[in-house]
């Protein structure tokens, strides 16, 4: 893909690859030893995402979406066992901050070298950037983005998304694989205000890292797009300097309409996994323990969550804990089997979790 603001330092032959390679391993390294190293790190579905990476259909983009905790949440995100962090031709391309991670040309270099592709606060979701992350998409690339737009260390629900995601999922000429990471813990690591005020020179250490990786979200687009279309006939908006119409016939409001909707569906599926990793704190010990969770199959049909039953932890067989209520966050990534008990039907679910106080 082309270089844009930096040039050759974006591409992937830009002498040989290796000035690339070096920083991968370099980076990579430094992510491995934080997240896996010196501090203690759990991830639940790991091996989606890394499948996804490694194997997914050719020509299919993958774009993953992260909550914002921290200024090192990439690439320390990444640093976890098992992923191939210091593999450059693997590693995903990343928005970023122009005015943080591009304000010299040392900087740039650097970035660029790293998969970085700038992006203008406030620059609209039709600025040029942006279509450097469609060169990306449109390579079957991945590309993972901060839809929150800014750090938050809050201990709070996601925050309203950023349309630019949401449109780079229309524009793609193949739909994207959409896969949510929601973490917790690196707001720890790299904490805004550690000292006068300021972030600590280097990044802490000793503490409880979680990162909850979800399944993908499909995205039905023709029908989202007949929708928009059918909206914009009935509404009138002032003009918001995007183009008049798209390949597909979208007008202003029905672009507005489909990027609201879509960025809608992804932050209510954050969501649920920021509520599924704040619950995994509550259960104490340190080691591996196989879980399952039991819920009335009638009641998962209607979509009652109020009204779950028998929700037990066991471990070897034998009842821990009771899991919370209501458990409705649970629903949306459910390994479903069907089985009788005693003549009533339940859905199983099996996991393997690593629980932390």
């Amino acid at each position: 893909m082309g270089g844009g603001a930096m040039g050759p330092a974006g591409r992937a032959d830009h002498l040989g690859g290796v000035p690339r390679a070096l920083v991968f391993m370099a980076v990579g390294a430094f992510a491995k030893v934080v997240t896996s190293l010196l501090n203690s790190t759990s991830v639940h579905n790991a091996e989606t995402l890394i499948r996804l990476v490694r194997s997914r259909p050719p020509g299919r983009p993958l774009i993953t979406v992260g909550n914002h905790m921290s200024t090192l949440d990439d690439p320390l995100m990444w640093g976890f066992k098992g992923f191939p962090t210091t593999d450059a031709k693997l590693a995903r391309w990343v928005l970023a901050a122009e005015d943080i991670c591009f304000k010299n040309a040392i900087l740039s270099y650097i970035f660029r070298l790293g998969k970085c592709i700038p992006t203008t606060r406030g620059g609209g979701i039709y600025q040029a950037h942006l279509d450097e992350a469609l060169e990306v998409l449109s390579g079957g690339g991945w590309l993972h983005t901060f839809p929150e737009g800014k750090v938050s260390q809050a201990n709070a629900p996601i925050r309203r998304l950023k349309w630019g995601t949401a449109s780079l999922i229309v524009r793609a000429p193949v739909t994207p694989i959409v896969l949510p990471i929601v973490h917790c813990g690196f707001e720890k690591v790299m904490p805004e205000k550690f000292f006068f005020g300021r972030r600590p020179v280097v990044p802490l250490c000793k503490k409880d890292i979680k990162i909850i990786i979800g399944e993908p979200i499909e995205f039905d687009l023709q029908s989202l797009k007949q929708t928009a279309k059918t909206v914009s006939r009935e509404s009138c908006i002032h003009s918001l300097g995007w183009p008049n119409t798209t390949p597909d016939g979208l007008d202003e409001a029905a672009q507005k309409w489909l990027y609201i909707n879509i960025s809608d569906q992804i932050r209510t599926v954050m969501e649920r996994l920021r509520i599924f990793g704040a619950t995994l704190k509550r259960f104490k010990g340190g080691s591996l323990i196989h879980t399952r969770w039991i819920f009335r199959l009638n009641e998962v049909e209607r979509g009652d969550s109020t009204k779950f039953q028998q929700t037990h932890l066991y471990t070897n067989g034998h009842p821990m804990h009771c899991i919370p209520r209501p458990v409705e966050y649970l629903v949306s990534f459910l390994t479903v089997d069907e089985v009788d008990d005693l003549g009533v039907r339940f859905v199983m679910v099996s996991e393997w979790a690593k629980f932390h106080s």
